[in-house]
């Protein structure tokens, strides 16, 4: 009997499945039909949330989360992206992988503006770098993505975040320059097509809105500071009426 106790236990050992095989079977879910099924996986086995895949044999997803392979999926519609993606980013799989890249930079990559918004509800910021200092705008650009460019400039302008931020690239011949966002913009105009007039026009109303913005600020701090000044200089003249009266 206590052999037989051994076998069966040797037995569910064997037929428990691993991270790596839970992570496939979370992949072969990635359909709203199976919504539930994949729900029901991560209920199991919370941890899968952030694991990454392990088995170095397997190249294509070797490293990631399932966060970032959903992101990355080919043929998937925004509302199944979206909806498997929410349930992730809720539980808190917004990891970073091997170059620096999050969720964020991922969705605006692929046009993906609902998944965008659900994860700056997570208090990420659009001016996330992956490690060659490229914020979530500059993927959205450089893959000609429309309408997470104008997700991301709405936000620029409504969180007042300025997005048009410098970046070092490194050119063909290794040298390395400084870009503004629109010089950005303009390196990348054979993929933009027929929207880079429009995503420049957009780039040059970002500039003078924050321009306006940190303008309008400048010039409420000095009110501020000269109301102080009045207050300081009566104050003390006050002071002086009653020094001079005690005497």
């Amino acid at each position: 009997m206590k052999n037989l106790k051994i076998q069966d236990s040797d037995m569910l050992k064997k037929t428990e499945k691993s991270l790596d095989d839970l992570f496939i079977d979370c992949l072969v879910t990635f359909d709203l039909t199976n919504f539930n099924n994949f729900q029901r996986i991560l209920d199991n086995s919370p941890s899968l949330i952030t694991h990454r895949f392990s088995d170095s044999n397997n190249l294509s997803l070797y490293g990631k989360s399932i966060l970032e392979s959903l992101l990355n999926s080919p043929l998937k519609t925004e509302d199944e992206v979206s909806k498997f993606a929410a349930l992730l980013i809720d539980r808190g799989s917004n990891l970073i992988n091997l170059h620096g890249l999050s969720a964020i930079h991922y969705a605006a990559k692929h046009d993906y503006p609902t998944v965008i918004h659900q994860i700056l509800l997570k208090d990420v910021t659009l001016l996330t770098q992956d490690f060659e200092g490229w914020t979530p705008i500059h993927f959205a650009i450089a893959n000609s993505a429309p309408n997470s460019i104008n997700t991301l400039f709405e936000y620029s302008k409504s969180s007042n975040i300025n997005i048009d931020q410098n970046i070092r690239v490194t050119l063909d011949d290794e040298e390395v320059v400084t870009l503004s966002l629109q010089d950005f913009a303009e390196s990348y105009q054979h993929r933009l097509l027929s929207n880079t007039a429009h995503i420049l026009e957009l780039i040059r109303e970002n500039h003078n809105f924050h321009s306006a913005q940190n303008n309008q600020t400048s010039g409420f701090l000095s009110q501020i500071l000269a109301a102080s000044n009045f207050i300081s200089e009566h104050q003390e003249e006050k002071d002086n009426q009653r020094k001079f009266g005690n005497r």
